[in-house]
């Protein structure tokens, strides 16, 4: 093997196990835990950092309103691995990367068959669907078009009581954008009426 080949297997071990993935960040959030190397007080890992800036980039496929809330939750996952046990915080991690699969899929003008064809790679129990749908709920534009085109059909069962509940708040709350949008162009219409008459 000439040098070129080891520093180029070398690179590719190193790029491997620091990039940013649900399992890299874990493994290194270990490590610094093990190590006690901390950063304002708190355990830090690079990898983890990069891992988080990974999944706050995907805030641009969110709801205006709900991206500073998608940076924080992302931050808390990562800040959770110390108190979690490992299967436990991947189980975590796994929701949030089917998530934003998801989102950026909606967001870029997927089709419903290519939504069920990604469910079904991503692998998806009827508990992993209602906690991926509650994210999408809460911070997609496409949340309700998700759970009434993929959920609903299944969400009958008892265990969806919290995407039911979260369901029938998000639609409450597109309803009300939709009256007082409605009352802003009727005002608008009635003003640019007067005007044209004036």
């Amino acid at each position: 093997m000439t040098k070129e080949e080891r520093e180029r297997k070398a690179q590719e071990y190193v790029d491997k196990i620091t990039a940013p993935t649900k399992e890299n960040a874990l493994s290194s959030m270990r490590l610094s835990q093990a190590l006690f190397l901390t950063k304002n007080g708190k355990f830090y890992s690079m990898t983890s950092d990069d891992y988080i800036r990974k999944l706050q980039d995907y805030g641009v496929y969110c709801k205006e309103e709900e991206i500073d809330n998608w940076c924080f939750r992302v931050q808390a996952l990562v800040d959770a691995i110390p108190e979690m046990s490992d299967d436990g915080w991947l189980y975590e991690a796994w929701i949030f990367d089917s998530t934003v699969e998801m989102m950026e899929l909606l967001s870029n003008g997927g089709s419903w068959d290519e939504v069920r064809e990604l469910i079904s790679r991503q692998g998806h129990t009827g508990m992993t669907m209602s906690s991926m749908a509650q994210n999408l709920l809460e911070f997609s534009p496409y949340g309700i078009d998700f759970v009434d085109n993929i959920v609903k059909p299944r969400m009958s069962y008892e265990g969806m009581t919290y995407l039911k509940d979260a369901y029938k708040k998000e639609s409450e709350k597109v309803e009300e954008k939709k009256k007082e949008l409605g009352k802003r162009l009727i005002k608008t219409l009635n003003k640019r009426m007067i005007e044209l008459n004036g």
